[in-house]
């Protein structure tokens, strides 16, 4: 009785799950900074990662763009993305 139970009460979970992927991005990798305070993913896909000190990164899937006061930005402080 309770292995039905927990077959039943597991089966909605199990077909509603999503699978999400993790990846870690680094120096080593191309990203300027470390110190990484936000990131969220744009409407064409890119990846936007503000940065402590550092600007605004954009990441295509393959290279990292950096954006910062030099290129316009009012400021290289970056705490948050919306």
């Amino acid at each position: 009785m309770c292995l039905l139970l927990v077959a039943i009460v597991s089966a909605p979970l199990s077909s509603s799950a999503q699978r999400h992927s993790l990846e870690r991005y680094s120096l080593e990798d191309g990203l300027p900074q470390s110190q990484v305070q936000d990131v969220i993913q744009g409407e064409r896909g890119y990846l936007w990662f503000a940065l402590l000190g550092g600007g605004l990164v954009q990441f295509d899937g393959h290279i990292f763009t950096a954006f910062t006061s030099a290129d316009g930005l009012p400021s290289d402080l970056i705490t948050a993305l919306h």
